[in-house]
């Protein structure tokens, strides 16, 4: 019809003299993009198991990816992977039922190592660590209180990799922590011969504190393992002075001094290492005993409390 109709103008056209019309253009079947047609794709419905990652980029873990969510009494505790190598690479953040940040710990690693009720008192509580990825340093300790009031019950600046763990030890109902401590890494010596000084941790007075004095029997078996290294290092230098004080000897003798000192006095603790080490070798002792009884007092200051919802940062080394 629309044909007819042009073919009559032309006619019409013709016997009048007047311009032909040029043919009307048909009108686009896309308004929106003249003389073109609309494309049209399959629509492709989303699969459940198709591969995607949640990357995030927040004040709190800037590029970075979740590793896990998890939900411990009345808290919601979130670890973040780093993806920008410039920064700390794992995060671990812990947020109140209000979305409250409680504490972030970030560095090269970061762990959630154990979650239980530690102080028996019906609130769930959290061991957190970080670690530099360092040669033997640094590594800290993080203990939490996750009720309705959350609390730090301790951080524990411990340096060097060493044993941080909850033991039942007696207690009647809290659990302990058995720590090491490390002020004597490259005492006199390689990394390899540096005495190393276990402890116990106790809960007193809504917080974790060193309780060593009052477990002599956990430190039955270092004890004897310390004089048992000693004896035979003393047995291989026979007929010699005890090596200097890069040997592994007098290593051997500070480890199961600090030991004996963990529960006796100094007094008694010198008088057993002094039945073991031949007398020629006593001055060389006595000539370092007041940096190792500075070195033992120094462990204290390795123990922080700082409140929920603070912002800190730990400095590692003493």
């Amino acid at each position: 019809m629309r044909v007819y109709r042009y073919l009559l103008s032309l006619i019409l056209a013709a016997s009048s003299g007047a311009a032909i019309p040029a043919l009307a253009a048909a009108p686009s079947p896309c308004p929106h993009v003249p003389s073109s047609p609309c494309p049209r794709k399959p629509l492709v419905p989303l699969s459940p198991k198709a591969p995607c990652r949640l990357v995030a980029s927040s004040p709190e873990a800037p590029a970075a990816k979740i590793e896990w969510i998890k939900k411990i009494g009345g808290c919601t505790l979130m670890k973040w992977k780093g993806l920008d190598p410039e920064q700390p690479q794992e995060t671990i953040v812990i947020r109140d039922g209000k979305n409250r940040t409680i504490v972030r710990i970030s560095d090269e690693m970061a762990n959630l190592d154990y979650q239980e009720d530690l102080t028996a008192d019906g609130v769930p509580d959290v061991i957190l660590s970080t670690f530099t990825g360092g040669a033997h340093c640094c590594e800290v300790h993080y203990v939490y209180a996750l009720g309705p009031n959350p609390r730090c019950l301790l951080v524990y600046n411990m340096g060097n990799v060493g044993e941080f763990k909850p033991a039942s030890l007696g207690e009647k109902r809290t659990r302990s922590i058995l720590a090491s401590y490390d002020g004597f890494a490259y005492f006199y010596g390689p990394y390899a011969f540096s005495p190393v000084l276990p402890m116990v941790l106790g809960y007193r007075n809504g917080r974790y504190i060193d309780v060593s004095t009052s477990f002599p029997q956990a430190f039955a078996k270092d004890r004897s393992e310390a004089e048992k290294r000693l004896r035979e290092a003393l047995r291989q230098a026979h007929g010699r002075r005890l090596p200097a004080y890069d040997s592994e000897a007098f290593s051997d003798a500070v480890e199961y001094y600090i030991i004996l000192r963990l529960t006796g006095s100094r007094l008694s603790a010198q008088q057993k290492l002094f039945s073991i080490l031949p007398d020629i070798d006593h001055l060389l002792f006595l000539h370092r005993r007041t940096e190792i009884e500075r070195i033992l007092c120094e462990r204290s200051a390795r123990f922080l409390y700082p409140p929920a919802y603070s912002t800190f940062k730990v400095v590692y080394g003493d």
